[in-house]
């Protein structure tokens, strides 16, 4: 093992910096533009996240809304009767659209099934 005051000699001799030295590996330099890249890729995603966020919320609290809507008309004893039965239909319909789209988004399952379908076009776009 050298003298620590050996390090910088060492180092620029190996074209490397004294923490990669220290540490036993090189370090990778990205340029400035690469990172800036990443940076803005890493922001794009971030945002996209927060929409979908956002819009699940909305999805989730409308879903909630006519869970009350579909209890109301049960406790009322209003479920079939006319307009009340297509009323309960829809919302329940509603209800569990929004669970399942909920549950594939939240088990990346739809990330999967987007993947498919970008294979399934190009396969389309090579017939044609």
């Amino acid at each position: 093992m050298p003298k620590y005051w050996e390090f910088p000699t060492e180092a620029k001799y190996y074209e490397v910096e004294v923490g990669e030295l220290l540490d036993g590996e090189r370090k990778d330099h990205t340029d400035r533009k690469t990172e800036e890249t990443m940076l803005k890729i890493a922001d794009y995603n971030n945002v996209e996240r927060e929409f979908f966020s956002k819009k699940m919320c909305i999805m989730f609290a409308a879903a909630i809304l006519g869970m009350v809507v579909f209890a109301l008309i049960d406790i009322l004893g209003l479920e079939r009767t006319q307009p009340y039965a297509t009323i309960v239909s829809t919302t329940v319909g509603f209800v569990v659209g929004t669970l399942l789209t909920g549950l594939l988004y939240a088990g990346r399952y739809m990330a999967k099934l987007k993947a498919s379908r970008m294979r399934l076009k190009k396969t389309l776009r090579r017939l044609k």
